[in-house]
Parts: structure tokens; sequence; C-alpha cells
């Protein structure tokens, strides 16, 4: 669940153009774009991930290993792969 804090902390300054896999655990990202497959893009739309969601990053497994990410009331674990797949701006 994303926390009021990270929701708080959404201001007009952003970094765009980094990839998921890149943020910091307990940091708050905004969706920008989302990998080219289109099975890809259902399965993460289903999960509510999608062009302008905000994530946080609860846990991340060193090295490349699997996030553990929030997006709105859905937890879920994610392959550092498909994490490098998905463009965002921290918030």
């Amino acid at each position: 669940m994303i926390t009021f804090n990270c929701i708080q902390n959404i201001k007009l300054f952003m970094v765009s153009g980094i990839p998921l896999s890149s943020v910091r655990q307990g940091s708050c990202a905004r969706v920008e774009s989302l990998p080219s497959h289109p099975a890809l893009q259902c399965r993460l739309r289903a999960m509510g991930i999608r062009p302008g969601a905000v994530v946080e990053v609860l846990r991340q497994a060193k090295p490349a290993g699997i996030l553990h990410v929030a997006s709105g009331i859905l937890e879920f674990m994610m392959r550092h792969e498909l994490a490098a797949q998905i463009e965002v701006s921290l918030v």
C-alpha cells in the first residue's frame, strides 16, 4: 500500500526516464511507459500499473533481485528484468 508520506511528497520536481528497477527502496515513482510486449502490458494494467500510476518500491533484493512494489492497495513482487522495462519518473 502506498503510504500517505509517499503521496504527500508528490511535487513539481521530478526526475524522468529511469527504469523502475533503479528506484531505491522506500521511494515512489510515477509510471511513464510500459514494456512494448502486449501480454506484459495487459498483465501490468490488470495489476494497476499503467502510465500515470504512482508506485512505491517497498523492498528490493540485491543484486538485481526481485522488487516488492505497491500500487494503490495492491502489493506484488516483480522480477528485476521486468522492472527494468518500465520507465518511471521519481516523485
